[in-house]
């Protein structure tokens, strides 16, 4: 495991840094958020930003983690725009499948941290001119007890900011409403200790799931376009899972933040190897309170 912080600080040392945070649901804002807390935690100094401009011409980018190079949702286009324009191009730790071609079009001034052990392999074997490292996802080092409480997110306050004009970052009112729906379907129809959140896209299983569910990465999902919009949705996302006290999942972020939470977390595999790598790599000796479940069907009384 590479010592991420001695690799980031010398990299950027005496560099502008621009931190681009990868555009997704609510688990893309929990990696966000713990990037946001360990930069401050190693004291590296950074500008967000949410597109490409011509600062970021001799600069350092560092491109947030996650699981975006992947067939299912990601062509490669951003990357390879940045990598021609910035001084050096970091890539925060992710999952890679395929893209054997852009993997080995990559040269010298790019660095990329890779999250389990099958993407490193593979990342390793094709990206011969990149540095490569294995570290963990960056949605272990939120400092979890910051947000458990804080109320700067709640939904008065997310409906008041939306209401001020011209306020770009604040959360726009129908993903509120969406938030607010979903969790009261939920809690209308659910046990109050026990929370089942399955996800319904292309990395499912495919399970027809016959009980009570609320996909919360989506339900909770802001964008990634401001540090507001981040942090308001990753802070609902938190304080909604602490409610409960089992956790059921095969989405990779919930189980993070619930077994960071202490939670008593049953995590089932997606579709392809991602959730059983991490699982592997960073759940299974650190967090005695997740119990791997594999490609078993849920099955929730």
């Amino acid at each position: 495991m590479s010592n991420i912080k001695n690799i980031l600080l010398n990299s950027c040392k005496n560099e502008k840094v621009f931190y681009f945070s990868n555009p997704g649901n609510a688990g893309d804002s929990i990696i966000a958020l713990g990037t946001f807390d360990y930069f401050n935690h190693i004291g590296l100094d950074y500008e967000l930003i949410s597109e490409i401009t011509p600062d970021i011409k001799d600069s350092i980018v560092i491109y947030g983690g996650g699981g975006y190079l992947n067939s299912y949702y990601f062509v490669p286009d951003l990357l390879n725009e940045i990598k021609e324009k910035a001084k050096k191009l970091i890539l925060l730790p992710q999952t890679t499948v395929g893209f054997e071609d852009f993997l080995s079009s990559l040269g010298e001034n790019v660095i990329i941290f890779c999250r389990e052990e099958t993407s490193y392999a593979h990342v390793k074997e094709h990206a011969l001119s990149a540095e490569v490292h294995l570290s963990h996802d960056m949605a272990f080092y939120i400092e979890i007890s910051k947000y458990q409480q804080l109320k700067d997110y709640n939904t008065f306050n997310l409906i008041k900011r939306s209401a001020i004009k011209n306020k770009r970052d604040s959360v726009r009112i129908k993903h509120i409403w969406r938030m607010i729906r979903h969790k009261l379907s939920y809690e209308s129809k659910a046990s109050n200790h026990t929370l089942n959140a399955f996800r319904k896209d292309v990395e499912s299983m495919g399970w027809d799931l016959d009980f009570p569910n609320i996909d919360i990465s989506r339900s909770f999902a802001f964008t990634t376009q401001s540090e507001y919009k981040i942090r308001a949705s990753a802070c609902n996302f938190i304080q909604f899972i602490d409610k409960f006290d089992i956790v059921n999942t095969d989405r990779l972020h919930v189980a993070i933040t619930a077994a960071l939470l202490g939670k008593n977390v049953n995590f089932y595999s997606n579709s392809y190897f991602k959730c059983e790598a991490i699982y592997n790599q960073s759940l299974k000796e650190n967090y005695k309170n997740v119990t791997w479940k594999g490609q078993e069907k849920p099955i929730i009384k």
